[in-house]
């Protein structure tokens, strides 16, 4: 009713079969000639069955398990364990999106987490039996990094609640350090800032990244020594990398846009 701007009467179906990412993202949009151009698909799922496949250095591409194929919805995350055996991976199925752990390379597959709100960004902790991962239990805005053990056993720890909801959580492979990355709203521009936590020493998370610019994508170098990350300081989105936990200077890597940066072993 535009007289009232309220709904009224029932709900009529108008058309079956759009997919609809998360719950929220439908694959449709409207001409203005009233044509409709949309994707089909499932509700609530993704972009439909894929596989994991080992990348050589010369690009050739290897299946992991060729009788291993899943949905990845909108796919947000994937580790692997510290010993290389085992994959930690966000997958979309009847329950919605939750961690699993797939043992490697011809394994099973087990899922870990059960809650109805689903589980994002899997990263094992450096002991390489716990699955951390962020989860929202009362809302967007409450998102949390909680952790249950790889293999599903024992009960599901809450590991940290910040004043912000947390997307990112990443530690360092001595166990000593926790950094997480706040702030995610979807269109929203210089909400997401980076903390960092010395566990057993902070009781709560010490501002290392907080600039009007968007920070993300974090990832620590192999001896810890070194923080990676991008961020839109410069107008583009850039890679920089700069001394951990500081203090020192930062360099960007990235010339021309960067994105999600990744350390290599040495």
């Amino acid at each position: 009713d535009l007289g009232t701007l309220n709904t009224k009467g029932a709900a009529i179906p108008v058309l079956d079969g759009v997919q609809v990412d998360r719950g929220s993202f439908p694959h449709l949009v409207p001409g203005n000639d009233g044509s409709l151009l949309y994707l089909r698909g499932p509700a609530g799922a993704g972009a439909g069955q894929a596989e994991a496949v080992w990348v050589g250095r010369d690009g050739g591409a290897t299946p992991v398990d060729t009788t291993w194929g899943f949905n990845p919805g909108l796919n947000v995350g994937w580790s692997l364990s510290p010993d290389g055996k085992r994959l930690a991976i966000e997958l979309n199925a009847d329950g919605g999106d939750h961690i699993w752990v797939k043992e490697l390379d011809r394994g099973p597959v087990s899922r870990i987490t059960f809650d109805s709100s689903g589980d994002i960004r899997p990263r094992w902790m450096p002991d390489g039996n716990t699955v951390t991962y962020i989860s929202s239990r009362n809302g967007a805005d409450q998102q949390a990094l909680y952790g249950r053990r790889g293999d599903g056993t024992g009960a599901e720890e809450l590991k940290i609640k910040a004043i912000h909801a947390i997307w990112e959580g990443v530690w360092s492979k001595d166990g000593k350090w926790l950094v997480i990355r706040t702030g995610g709203v979807a269109g929203a521009q210089g909400d997401r800032d980076v903390y960092a936590m010395q566990l057993g020493v902070d009781s709560v998370p010490r501002p290392l990244l907080v600039t009007p610019a968007d920070e993300r994508a974090i990832a620590f170098s192999p001896d810890g020594r070194w923080l990676a990350y991008q961020s839109t300081e410069s107008g583009t989105t850039e890679v920089y990398v700069r001394p951990f936990p500081g203090p020192g200077g930062k360099w960007q890597i990235s010339t021309g846009g960067g994105y999600m940066p990744k350390w290599s072993r040495n």
